[in-house]
C-alpha cells in the first residue's frame, strides 16, 4: 500500500517539477535607451524584467545598434541561457541581476522589432529549428525607457509558428484549371515563356522559328526608363508596355497601323507587371513596391486612357509582408503570372526582384485575385520554415 501512495504521489507532483518545458521568450529593438555617460559602449540600454516563476526561460535578445541588455528576474524565475542578434551583435552585452552574464551566445540572426516581416520569420525559424515554441515575443524600434516586462506565455498566434501559412493555403481546385501548372514554382526557370517584351528600345517579339522584331519607341515619346511588363490584346493587336520611376508611363503601340498612342501617365506610381484580362478585354498593371501613393493595387485602364484601382490590402494576402523587411521597405513586389475567368495569378517576392522573376531559393507567395473586386487568396508559398512539399 505505502508503495502505491508513494507511486501516485510521483505521478502527481513530479510532472510539474521535472517534464516542464523550457520557455523560449524574445524581445527586439532597434535602438535601446538612454545614454552611457562611461562612453565605454556606443548603444544604450534596453531593459528585460522576466518574471516566470518556476520556469526555466531562454532568452533571444535582438538589435541593430549595439545595446547593453539590463535583465533582471523575479524571485523563482531562472534564466537558462540567452542568445544575443542582430547587426552589431559583436559589440552588445548582457547583465542579469547587474552581473555580467558570462554564459551569453551570440547568433547570426536578423534583429525584429515587429511582428512580421522577413527578419521576424528568420527568428521564428532560429527559435523552432531544434523543436522549442516560441512563447512569446516583445519589440520597439527603441526600447522604453520603463523597459520590456516578459511574464506570460502567449499563446493561440498562428505566426509564432514556422508553418503557419500551412492553414492559409486554399486548395489547388480553387484555381482555374488553366493555371494550376503555375502553382509548382521553381524559381525563374519555370516562368511563363514570354514572347513579347518591353525594352529601352521599345517593344520586341522573339520568335523560335523567325527573325526578332523591333517596334522602336519614337523619340518625340517620353524615354523608355525601367521598362518591367508587356502584354498583347489578342484580338486588336495592340501592344502595351509600362515602366516605374520617376512619373512612369504606359506606352501603347498599334503593329497594324504602325502607330504609337500618346503614353498614359503612371502618376508616379511604380508598376511591377502588366497583364490583358481576356474576359474583361481590358489591360491591368499592377502597382506594388517602392512608390505607392496608394499601396497595391491593380490599375484598370480603358480604351480611352482612363483607369481606375483595385485595391490589394496585405490583410487579405496571408503571409505577404514575410516578403519585407519591416521599417526598411515599403511592400513586396507583385508580378502577374497568369489569368484566366477573371482572376489573376500574382507571385509576390522581394521588392528586389521587379526586373524579372525570382531565382528557385527565394521565398515567394502565390495569391489568387478576382481582377474586379481585389478578392484574393493565398494558394502557394514557400519559405525556409514550410519546407516542400
Amino acid at each position: 500500500m505505502l508503495l502505491k501512495r508513494l507511486a501516485l504521489c510521483l505521478l502527481l507532483c513530479l510532472p510539474s517539477l521535472v517534464w516542464a518545458e523550457p520557455e523560449v521568450h524574445a524581445v527586439g529593438v532597434y535602438e535601446g535607451s538612454g545614454k552611457d555617460p562611461a562612453g565605454a559602449l556606443r548603444g544604450p540600454d534596453a531593459k528585460v524584467l522576466v518574471d516566470r516563476p518556476g520556469a526555466e526561460v531562454t532568452l533571444y535578445l535582438g538589435s541593430y545598434e549595439p545595446v547593453r541588455w539590463l535583465v533582471t528576474t523575479s524571485p523563482g524565475t531562472e534564466i537558462v541561457r540567452i542568445v544575443i542578434h542582430g547587426y552589431q551583435v559583436a559589440e552588445s552585452q548582457v547583465l542579469v541581476n547587474d552581473r555580467q552574464w558570462d554564459k551569453v551566445e551570440r547568433a547570426d540572426i536578423p534583429y525584429a522589432y515587429a511582428s512580421e516581416g522577413k527578419n521576424f520569420r528568420a527568428l521564428v525559424d532560429a527559435v523552432t529549428e531544434d523543436g522549442s515554441a516560441l512563447a512569446s515575443f516583445t519589440g520597439s524600434y527603441r526600447a522604453p525607457a520603463q523597459g520590456f516586462t516578459v511574464s506570460q506565455v502567449v499563446r493561440g498566434i498562428p505566426q509564432f509558428r514556422a508553418d503557419y501559412l500551412k492553414d492559409e493555403i486554399a486548395p489547388a481546385a480553387s484555381v482555374p484549371e488553366s493555371l494550376r501548372g503555375l502553382l509548382d514554382w521553381h524559381g525563374s526557370a519555370n516562368a511563363p515563356a514570354q514572347e513579347l517584351s518591353f525594352e529601352g528600345d521599345g517593344f520586341v517579339i522573339r520568335m523560335s522559328d523567325r527573325p526578332e522584331t523591333l517596334y522602336r519607341v519614337p523619340p518625340s515619346l517620353p524615354e523608355v526608363s525601367r521598362p518591367v511588363g508587356a502584354t498583347r490584346d489578342p484580338e486588336t493587336g495592340m501592344l502595351y508596355g509600362v515602366t516605374f520611376g520617376g512619373e512612369g508611363y504606359l506606352y501603347r503601340y498599334d503593329p497594324k497601323a504602325d502607330e504609337w498612342s500618346e503614353p498614359i501617365s503612371m502618376l508616379r506610381d511604380d508598376a511591377s507587371g502588366l497583364f490583358f484580362d481576356d474576359q474583361s478585354g481590358r489591360v491591368v498593371a499592377v502597382i506594388s513596391g517602392l512608390v505607392s501613393r496608394g499601396g497595391m493595387a491593380l490599375r484598370v485602364f480603358e480604351d480611352d486612357g482612363s483607369f481606375h484601382d483595385v485595391p490589394l490590402d496585405a490583410l487579405n494576402l496571408p503571409g505577404v509582408m514575410d516578403l519585407v523587411d519591416v521599417g526598411n521597405e515599403l511592400g513586396p513586389t507583385l508580378l502577374p503570372l497568369g489569368t484566366s475567368e477573371g482572376k489573376v495569378l500574382l507571385l509576390a517576392t522581394s521588392s528586389r526582384w521587379r526586373a524579372g522573376f525570382p531565382g528557385e531559393d527565394e521565398p515567394f507567395r502565390i495569391y489568387l485575385v478576382e481582377i474586379e473586386s481585389g478578392a484574393a487568396s493565398l494558394v502557394s508559398a514557400d519559405y525556409p520554415s514550410l519546407g516542400a512539399d
